[in-house]
């Protein structure tokens, strides 16, 4: 059996058993170097050690904790006030609050599923006891989180940056406008399902209600403000914005909102150090996996059997898409970002693809894994809250899907939305 398939079987066979991704990563590596081809197991341990050597990679940990401090010390909930005062009384009016909401708090946290838990555990119920289908209200939750990775800053970009040796800075400001895209069609779609359905309008804030509730959110919408502004103004790195980032949350958190005390701080350092164990645990073992890919040259391998199939850019560009929507359905998405990518990037380099709007393709395609079954974090996190089945939430998601799906060709095939405000900050 070539390495290749012996990869290939015992990672996806491992997937099956319900073995967690990186062991099932370990174990195919480890059958791989059991066949002699490659290299031994010291270097599979000089691997894991050496991933995690790299200065922007220290940005994810504090980029968890930041929004683990967030989501503790009452941003979340401010944000949604200041967006209900914006947008609260339109048709579907709580559909789009959820959605501007998720767009908001992505921009502070960089995780979907924290975006999810946050947003999610205040708007699913609020939208449930207006005469939304909780089904509905859950779906939405699911599809807007996504929104996390994309919309800076990003764990998923960084990640990407590492892998493929490029601008975290370029990355970060190439998801803006995707985000913002994505965002749009989600809330236009909302809008016209709102009006069929008949869910109801909140009444519309007046000057002074959104004044005082922009007052109250200030602080909380100061963040992105210093991260983004500090990073493309070149006053400080990515790695740095995720640590300020960690700070300006404790202090919000401590002292302007009192929302937690000096004693929860060790209950959200102990939930944060969980999350940031599992990332960099599977973030070592993908390495390691990608670098046994290319030593089995299964990049290339992929890349010429695409191009036997098709030389049309359009249509390879096509194929990339799905193979990252089926993956992105079956794998977590910092695992998938770190393996597809430099088999991926060998097909679509050969058509002239910038590394920077590769990246977004990508990111974005792999994120809407986060609202879809079977692995779809975002989607059990938002079942959890509603307490609806996911065959409850499946049904009302389709249209969400389809919008998210347009949203995504867009992006794909229009590389000024991503390559429009890099080129600005060169």
């Amino acid at each position: 059996m070539s390495i290749n398939l012996l990869l290939i079987v015992v990672f996806f066979g491992m997937l099956l058993l319900g073995m967690p991704i990186f062991m099932a990563i370990g174990l195919a590596i480890v059958a791989c170097v059991a066949t002699g081809q490659i290299f031994d197991y010291i270097n599979i341990v000089s691997g894991l050690c050496n991933s995690g050597d790299s200065f922007a990679l220290i940005a994810v940990p504090f980029f968890i904790l930041a929004g683990e401090f967030m989501t503790a010390g009452g941003v979340s909930k401010r944000i949604v006030d200041f967006a209900n005062s914006q947008v609260g009384h339109m048709k579907g009016g709580l559909g789009m609050v959820t959605v501007l909401s998720c767009m908001f708090f992505a921009a502070l946290s960089g995780s979907g599923v924290a975006t999810c838990a946050a947003i999610g555990g205040f708007m699913i119920p609020t939208m449930t006891k207006q005469g939304y289908e909780r089904g509905y209200a859950a779906a939405l939750t699911a599809t807007s989180s996504a929104l996390g990775p994309i919309i800076p800053p990003s764990i998923s970009f960084i990640l990407f940056a590492i892998i493929l040796n490029t601008s975290v800075t370029q990355l970060f400001a190439a998801g803006i406008l995707p985000g913002i895209l994505i965002g749009l069609f989600l809330m236009v779609v909302n809008y016209f399902i709102a009006r069929i359905k008949g869910y109801p309008t909140g009444p519309k804030s007046t000057f002074k209600e959104k004044m005082t509730t922009l007052n109250k959110t200030k602080w909380s919408l100061s963040i992105p403000i210093v991260i983004l502004g500090g990073i493309y103004g070149g006053v400080f790195s990515p790695t740095e914005a995720a640590i300020i980032a960690t700070d300006l949350s404790i202090i919000l958190g401590l002292f302007v909102y009192k929302e937690f005390k000096v004693k929860d701080m060790p209950k959200i350092l102990i939930k944060a150090l969980k999350s940031t164990g599992i990332a960099l645990s599977l973030l070592g073992f993908a390495v390691v996996f990608g670098r046994v890919m290319v030593i089995a040259n299964l990049p290339n391998i992929v890349s010429n059997w695409v191009m036997s199939v098709t030389s049309s850019k359009v249509a390879v560009l096509l194929i990339v898409n799905v193979i990252l929507f089926i993956v992105g359905c079956l794998m977590e998405t910092s695992s998938a970002v770190i393996i597809t990518s430099p088999i991926l990037w060998a097909i679509v380099r050969q058509f002239g693809v910038d590394p920077i709007h590769f990246g977004v393709i990508l990111v974005c395609n792999l994120c809407i894994g986060l609202a879809t079954p079977p692995v779809g974090q975002s989607l059990f996190v938002a079942s959890s809250i509603s307490k609806a089945p996911v065959s409850e939430i499946a049904k009302p998601m389709i249209p969400l899907l389809i919008a998210v799906f347009t949203a995504q060709l867009i992006i794909t095939f229009v590389p000024w939305l991503s390559l429009a405000i890099p080129n600005l900050i060169k």
